[in-house]
């Protein structure tokens, strides 16, 4: 009798969850996600960390801003079963902002990052483009991606813990190295170009007024400085960018030299 009682509270909660669940709308986070989160949506976006053997999940919201993730996973008895979490206002609004962040900055990295070699503690060696590094794990996609897309480094993603992973080979692309200093250059070189262009033309020597010397030797010594910043920031680039670089994750501090590497 007590078998049959326990059945039909079972059932009962069942048929009451679906309708309480049938009160909300199913949301979408992205053309890619769609209403249903995957295994493979989960580890991507670092969603319910806490949720052991997570198997998928929906989110639900109502127009009172009332919003509820649905977690199906396997318990400890090898039953799929579910459990729900409710979330504060606004929660669907800044998980969409913040995976349409993640999506771009990832695309960012793939097209922009170096390639890196992964050497694991089995000795086994991947190679690939580094898009993310978290508190412990990061993740990385084949650099033989033609178009990258949110979709395909999706399918073609690799995410790895620190506690498997022995050292990390980064070698820096050429633009790299240079890029960030030539930029600084040239900024700097842009105000003295100015000023010594305005402060050393000789205005009668054009048949102009001295207004409009003055704007053009400006123009000219700002296109001349920066031009100098810019060479000797790429000099100054290479210089201290090594070509490449070995990192071996030990410690914390390993990890956050890596995220010297990629978009967050």
């Amino acid at each position: 009798m007590k078998k049959y009682f326990i059945i039909v509270l079972v059932i009962l909660s069942i048929i009451l969850s679906d309708i309480c669940t049938a009160q909300y709308k199913l949301l979408k986070l992205s053309p890619e996600i769609r209403d249903t989160i995957d295994l493979v949506e989960r580890n991507y976006y670092n969603l319910y960390p806490d949720i052991k053997e997570f198997h998928y999940a929906m989110i639900y919201f109502c127009d009172d801003s009332v919003t509820i993730s649905k977690i199906y996973y396997i318990n400890e008895n090898r039953v799929l079963v579910d459990t729900v979490i409710n979330h504060s206002e606004n929660y669907e609004v800044n998980l969409i902002a913040s995976i349409r962040q993640i999506n771009l900055s990832r695309i960012e990295n793939f097209e922009s990052g170096s390639k890196i070699t992964i050497t694991k503690l089995d000795g086994n060696i991947i190679v690939g483009k580094l898009l993310s590094v978290k508190d412990s794990s990061f993740i990385i996609c084949p650099d033989t991606i033609s178009e990258p897309s949110t979709l395909s480094l999706l399918k073609n993603y690799m995410k790895l813990n620190t506690n498997e992973v022995n050292s990390v080979f980064i070698e820096n692309d050429f633009s790299n190295r240079i890029q960030p200093e030539a930029d600084y250059g040239a900024l700097l070189g842009l105000i003295p170009g100015i000023i010594i262009g305005v402060n050393s033309v000789d205005e009668g020597f054009f048949s102009m007024s001295e207004s409009e010397v003055k704007v053009w030797a400006g123009i000219a010594g700002a296109g001349y400085g920066a031009l100098i910043g810019g060479l000797i920031g790429m000099v100054v680039g290479l210089i201290i960018s090594p070509a490449e670089e070995t990192v071996e994750i030990n410690s914390a501090s390993d990890l956050e030299r890596l995220k010297e590497f990629v978009v967050q």
